[in-house]
C-alpha cells in the first residue's frame, strides 16, 4: 500500500508537501490543510468516501482517487472529502413529487456515515420553463442564500441540463438597426441548494412565484426553515463535491440462499 508523508511548516503555518487529491480542488491552493478551515473540517489521514456498485456511500482508506481505487481492486465511484449526495425521484417526464428527493451529507469528519439528511426536490418549479440539472458530480462549496446557509454548486462551469436550457423571458432591446435581439439562451452556470418553500409544500409562493428556477431544495412545506437550519449546520465550511443520481438499483438480490441479477 502506498505511504504517503506530509510536512507542515508551524512558522507560515502551510504544509511543505502538494496534497495528493489537489487536482479534485482547483480553487484551493495544495499546500492548504482542510480548506484553510481546520476549525470546521479535519484530514486525518487523506481518504475519502466512494460509491459502491450497488449505491452504498462507503469511506475507505485506500480510495483516494478512481485510479487509486482500480490499482487496489476497489469497485466504485470515487467521490472525494466531502460530499452532498443527492438521489432524485424523477420519472422520464422529469415529474417529481414534492419533498421525494433525498440528501445525504457526508463530511470527513465522521466516517459512520451521513451526518445529516434531508429531503426536499432536484428539478425547478417548471420542466419545461427552466433547466433541470443532470446526473453528475459538480465542485461545491458553503454560501449563504437569502441569509441562510446554503452550497454553491458548480460555480464557474456551465451546467448541464437534462432536456436544455431555456428562458422563459424574451428580451426585447432592439438592435442598432432597430431588430429584435434573438432570444437569449438561459444558461445554469452555477446553481445553490437552499432553503425550501417555507410558506406551502409547493416549489411556487401563493403567489405564482418560482422557489426554484434550477437549483436544489431542501423541504418545501410546514416546518421547512426548523428542518433546513438543524441540515444546514453541517454544512459550515463545506468544501467538496455534489453528486447528483437516480435512486442505486442493486445489480444482484438475495432470496432462498441464492443470488439473482
Amino acid at each position: 500500500m502506498e505511504t504517503l508523508c506530509y510536512f507542515y511548516h508551524p512558522d507560515p503555518s502551510i504544509w511543505l508537501s502538494v496534497d495528493p487529491l489537489s487536482d479534485k480542488y482547483p480553487n484551493l491552493t495544495p499546500y492548504a490543510y482542510c480548506a484553510n478551515n481546520p476549525v470546521i473540517l479535519v484530514d486525518p489521514d487523506g481518504r475519502d468516501w466512494y460509491e459502491t456498485t450497488d449505491g452504498q456511500i462507503i469511506w475507505d482508506d485506500k480510495a483516494t482517487s478512481q485510479k487509486a481505487m482500480e490499482d487496489v481492486k476497489i469497485n466504485g465511484k470515487y467521490l472525494g472529502k466531502n460530499v452532498l449526495v443527492g438521489t432524485h425521484n424523477r420519472d422520464e417526464n422529469l415529474n417529481e413529487p414534492i419533498n421525494t428527493a433525498r440528501f445525504d451529507l457526508y463530511l470527513e469528519s465522521d466516517k459512520t456515515g451521513p451526518s445529516a439528511t434531508i429531503y426536499g426536490n432536484t428539478i425547478p418549479c417548471d420542466v419545461e420553463t427552466y433547466g433541470t440539472l443532470a446526473e453528475g458530480i459538480y465542485p461545491a462549496s458553503y454560501a449563504e442564500y437569502n441569509g441562510e446557509a446554503a452550497l454553491l454548486i458548480n460555480n464557474g462551469g456551465n451546467c448541464p441540463t437534462v432536456k436544455g436550457n431555456f428562458n422563459p423571458i424574451q428580451k426585447k432591446n432592439k438592435d442598432s438597426k432597430g431588430n429584435w435581439k434573438p432570444i437569449e439562451e438561459h444558461v445554469m452556470d452555477y446553481i445553490y441548494f437552499h432553503l425550501g418553500n417555507y410558506g406551502r409544500a409547493s416549489l411556487t409562493t401563493s403567489m405564482g412565484n418560482p422557489i426554484s428556477t434550477g437549483c436544489q431544495t431542501g423541504y418545501n412545506g410546514a416546518g421547512s426553515k426548523v428542518k433546513w437550519r438543524e441540515f444546514g449546520k453541517n454544512l459550515m465550511g463545506f468544501e467538496g463535491v455534489y453528486y447528483l443520481r437516480s435512486t442505486p438499483k442493486p445489480s444482484v438480490y438475495k432470496k432462498d440462499g441464492c443470488n439473482y441479477k
